[in-house]
């Protein structure tokens, strides 16, 4: 009766599964208020954000945030409150720390207190001609997805 009654349950969560992932599926058109000019790839990623204000990164008020999806030359980012600026820098870990710069194309509330950002990259920011970046080695250091745990075989 335990199997039966577990097995039942299952097939309701995976039936509320696939209807969820249906109506949100990310590559559906753009909503309205999104402007796409290409194709998007789900990505979820730790990323580093911070504002871009008088030609340079404002280090003092980078934080945490993770990627949604990624276009050619664009990242969609999901953020626990509105960004307050019109240009960012993107902190991402590729062999390293890299940074990139752009402008915000949206600034949207998405539900349960969580805004998407959309940013066009404009530019990779070369560290050394900002200094200031070095500032975040103890952030990017962050960014460095851990290595999976081998799994041993019959588990």
């Amino acid at each position: 009766m335990l199997l039966f009654e577990l097995s039942r349950r299952q097939m309701v969560v995976r039936s509320f599964l696939r209807r969820l992932l249906d109506v949100t599926c990310p590559t559906l058109p753009p909503l309205e208020g999104e402007r796409r000019n290409s194709e998007r790839i789900s990505r979820v990623l730790p990323i580093i954000l911070m504002p871009w204000e008088n030609g340079k990164p404002v280090v003092d008020e980078a934080a945490f945030a993770i990627t949604k999806d990624f276009g050619d030359c664009s990242v969609a980012i999901v953020l626990q409150q509105p960004f307050r600026a019109d240009k960012a820098v993107l902190g991402i870990w590729l062999e390293g720390p890299n940074y990139l710069q752009g402008v915000i194309e949206q600034n949207s509330p998405i539900g349960g207190g969580f805004w998407q950002l959309g940013i066009t990259l404009e530019r990779v920011l070369p560290v050394g001609d900002y200094p200031v970046l070095d500032k975040l080695s103890p952030m990017a250091s962050r960014l460095v997805v851990p290595k999976p745990i081998p799994v041993a075989p019959g588990v």
